[in-house]
Order: C-alpha cells, then sequence, then structure tokens
C-alpha cells in the first residue's frame, strides 16, 4: 500500500506540468492510504459496536468496499474511469481486503 501510495505521489511529480493528470494522481494517493484509516475505523466499529462474536474483518471489507464505491463514484464523474491512476486506487484497495 505504501508503494502504491508513492508510487501515486512520484507520477504526480512527474507530470505536473499536465495539470488533469497531476491531480487526478493526487485524488488517488488519497483512496490509496484512505484504507489504513477507515480500515481501523470500521475495524473498532466491529468490535466495539456488535456482540463478540462477530468477525472483525466485516469492518475491513466494508471499509474496503466503501473506499472502492467512493473512488469508482469520483472517477465516474470526472470522466477519468479508464485512468491509471483509478486503478491503482481501486486494485490497492481489492488487495487490502
Amino acid at each position: 500500500m505504501i508503494v502504491a501510495f508513492m508510487c501515486a505521489v512520484i507520477q504526480s511529480i512527474r507530470l505536473r506540468k499536465q495539470l488533469e493528470h497531476h491531480a487526478w494522481w493526487l485524488v488517488a494517493t488519497v483512496f490509496i492510504i484512505m484504507m489504513s484509516a477507515l480500515g481501523r475505523g470500521g475495524l473498532q466499529f466491529a468490535v466495539i459496536g456488535f456482540s463478540p462474536d462477530t468477525d472483525p474483518m466485516t469492518g475491513v471489507y466494508i471499509a474496503c468496499g466503501t473506499i472502492i464505491l467512493m473512488a469508482l463514484a469520483a472517477a465516474l464523474k470526472c470522466g477519468k474511469i479508464r485512468h491509471p491512476a483509478t486503478w491503482v486506487a481501486v486494485g490497492i484497495n481489492v488487495f487490502a481486503a
């Protein structure tokens, strides 16, 4: 996950002259790194909010699904569904689940 984050930052620096690509690589960094925060929060919700026999991975799966849906919705809205940064962000979150 950290390697994908670093690659996205390097790509955004490399493509800084092309504003659309630069901006979308930076947006992708948000979706890449979001899993570590939402995953921990979802895990706490699953452990504390439900009964003790609830699988703690449920919160992580919900967080991953939410991040993937948000990334695809943002890409669809901005017309960047086929951009490599979109697929890096979606792929790393699929891999994290």
